[in-house]
């Protein structure tokens, strides 16, 4: 919930969005290297994290699946939300 706010509040402050940068970056670092001491070569260990880590702030809007983008009640769809399973018809 925090790490959200913070987020928001870095959209209009050039401060704040530099602390995330920074963040981001530090925390890119550490998965990468978790995976390289895992055994992953560096670019596949960097290429990994970065996946892990890509989705990660994208929540879907309130009242949405988290996966399917659906909406609770089982209609509708977010453009670009997961593609797993059709939203059932009204």
């Amino acid at each position: 919930m925090l790490e959200r706010a913070m987020r928001e509040w870095a959209r209009t402050d050039p401060a704040a969005a530099a602390n995330v940068r920074g963040a981001d970056r530090r925390l890119l670092r550490v998965v990468t290297k978790a995976y390289s001491d895992y055994g992953l070569s560096p670019a596949d260990a960097k290429l990994r994290a970065e996946l892990d880590l890509c989705g990660r702030h994208q929540a879907p809007a309130p009242g949405r699946h988290r996966r399917t983008g659906t909406k609770r009640d089982g209609t509708g769809t977010i453009p670009g939300a997961h593609v797993g399973r059709p939203a059932r018809s009204s």
